[in-house]
């Protein structure tokens, strides 16, 4: 790993070293000192390898090395490149051929297996595959050796039964033989059923209203069992001298499927009538050295209680637990609660959907016919495409994205000049600050997801319009691009307009800080920005610790009404200019909240 981190990140002078002394290389201390005998910070390591490799074979060796494998990055995926590098590096031999090697190489298959679970997640890049695999151990997702165990060693192996397909052993214990095998299609019984004849069948109020469906899912249970049976064979021809089940007595039952839904049930079916004498049965209660339990009528904790009572303990006898809050948060989330907490009730936690679509703020300053949540949806898929699109082909591609766009919707009246107005106002801006960007440009990240820790169990999570890295002088610098299509009519508004999206633009600031690895590299948020694209002007907002941390004290403070944690007379009514227009007005109003006229409505 030390080699794969080296290659996303050629300063990290921890990985270089590491991969000199591990058996890749072959370096003593004694040419690690040579190599770093008067180093200067301002040279490379690989300059003073590249010197060092004209008079010593292994340090040209280590020099190849390392040169062949940084012209891998960027073309192969995380899974391809650590198998290339064990391959050209002959890994896997080497760790055999070391004390322990067989541990050592199982380890390497290990590894191998959880690359390839990152890369199938399909929603990182390869420089991210260290980060992983550390936040992984941090969070005990890996174990610290990788299981080496055969057939033939003498131990207890806990397996599942398909796992042991095709394995034999002297002995073989199923535990569990009276657990239901049916009990997820009865958990998870379906509404409807289709079938090829009848087409839908619905199962009605009641199960013998329609004698159709429970025809087809007493065939959907027998289904089941049946491929029960042919698991429990399996399990049951494991074993070779010795075959043990575990599990509650239960009586074999009179009449055939699809009452056979335990293994004990089936095994005490199929033996029916019949005599086995290797078969021995034994009381698990002699496996209990320590006297039982006495037993308790079904109404003792009831009685109990009414002694309790009786005895002036009114109050709850177990007081109710509050644990700490835990669940994800967004600053979207808090914002909309900020506007009125009992629309986010309404809206997010008990999910009352209205038939039409959310009520936007910007909606009631002027009226007009484009759908101003539809309009900027069309403007950021249009922006997220231009990162690719060079300067000479520039105008060409962004005509064809727009009529591509607004083509899609006809019918809700987006015109491609309303449209163009607004990617050309984003070109001029761009233009405009082009000029503080310094350094070397190296890439974009559209829509840029992240879930990062903000305090216990809480995560925030977001969406960031754009993320640009650039290296200047060594260091990282990342810019944070927020874009903004709202509807703003002179000075006043805009301000209120930057004034609400601060705190977005802090949360950003704050998760970003948080990933302190992009890409292999370390990063500083160096500038943030908000385009008001309507306008073609734009703001920085500059960053300030003391507001971020108060920002994240603000979201951990609310974080148990954000999560639906407080009862519902915690999430009062903000009455506003909107509350006419509000979806949930009526609903509110009989719940007694205040109108807009400061009255109170009787429930």
């Amino acid at each position: 790993m030390s080699l794969y981190k080296y290659i996303f990140n050629p300063s990290d002078s921890i990985s270089f070293l590491s991969v000199l002394r591990s058996p890749l290389t072959g370096f003593s201390d004694d040419m690690i000192f040579t190599l770093l005998e008067g180093y200067d910070s301002n040279r490379s390591l690989m300059s003073y390898l590249e010197e060092f490799s004209d008079t010593s074979p292994v340090a040209a060796r280590a020099y190849n090395l390392f040169t062949k494998c940084l012209k891998l990055k960027g073309t192969l995926n995380s899974y391809e490149l650590i198998k290339r590098l064990c391959d050209e590096t002959n890994y896997g031999e080497i760790l055999l051929s070391l004390q322990g090697g067989e541990q050592k190489y199982r380890n390497l298959e290990k590894l191998f297996s959880l690359v390839m679970d990152f890369e199938r997640k399909n929603i990182y890049n390869p420089g991210e595959l260290p980060m992983y695999l550390e936040l992984m151990e941090a969070n005990g997702g890996m174990n610290e050796e990788a299981f080496i165990d055969t057939e033939d060693s003498d131990s207890v192996k806990i397996m599942t039964i398909h796992a042991s397909k095709g394995l034999e052993f002297d002995a073989v214990i199923i535990p569990d033989m009276d657990r239901k095998i049916d009990w997820i299609v009865r958990r998870d019984k379906p509404l409807f059923f289709y079938d090829e004849e009848k087409g839908i069948i619905w199962a009605g109020i009641k199960d013998e209203e329609n004698p159709d469906y429970q025809e087809f899912y007493d065939r959907q249970i027998l289904k089941e069992n049946n491929a029960s049976k042919r698991i429990f064979y399996v399990a049951a021809t494991r074993a070779k001298r010795y075959l043990a089940f575990v599990g509650e007595n239960q009586e074999s039952p009179d009449k055939d499927e699809p009452s056979l839904n335990t293994f004990m049930i089936q095994m005490k079916w199929a033996l029916k009538d019949r005599i086995v004498d290797t078969m021995e049965h034994t009381d698990g209660k002699s496996f209990i050295s320590s006297p039982p339990l006495p037993a308790y009528p079904p109404d003792f904790a009831t009685e109990a209680i009414k002694e309790l009572k009786r005895k002036g303990y009114d109050g709850e006898i177990i007081k109710s637990y509050e644990g700490a809050p835990a669940g994800s948060i967004s600053i979207s989330m808090y914002q909309k609660y900020l506007t009125c907490p009992r629309l986010y009730y309404f809206q997010y936690l008990a999910r009352l959907e209205s038939d039409h679509r959310e009520l936007q703020e910007e909606d009631l300053l002027i009226d007009k016919k484009t759908d101003a949540l539809l309009r900027g949806n069309v403007v950021h898929e249009i922006l997220s495409h231009l990162n690719s699109v060079s300067d000479r082909d520039m105008n060409e591609k962004i005509e064809k994205l727009i009529k591509e766009k607004v083509s899609k919707h006809k019918e809700d009246y987006i015109s491609e000049d309303e449209i163009r107005k607004y990617i050309v106002n984003y070109l001029d801006i761009e233009k405009n600050l082009r000029k503080d960007r310094k350094g070397k440009y190296l890439k974009s990240f559209y829509e840029f997801r992240f879930s990062v820790p903000l305090h216990g169990n809480i995560l925030l999570n977001g969406i960031a319009d754009r993320v640009d890295l650039y290296e200047n002088n060594g260091q990282i610098e990342v810019f944070i691009i927020e874009y903004k299509t709202d509807t703003v009519r002179n000075i006043n508004d805009i301000k209120e307009k930057i004034d609400f999206y601060r705190k977005q633009l802090y949360s950003y600031m704050y998760a970003l800080e948080k990933m302190t690895f992009r890409e292999g590299f370390k990063t500083e948020v160096k500038k943030s920005y908000i385009y008001i694209l309507q306008k073609g002007l734009y703001e920085e907002i500059e960053k300030h610790d003391r507001e971020i941390e108060e920002l994240r004290e603000e979201l951990i403070k609310s974080s148990r009404l954000l999560l639906g944690r407080e009862d519902f007379n915690g999430y009062k009514c903000n009455v506003s200019g909107l509350c006419p227009m509000c979806y949930y007005k009526t609903l509110c109003d009989r719940l007694g909240c205040i109108s807009v006229t400061d009255t109170v409505v009787g429930n």
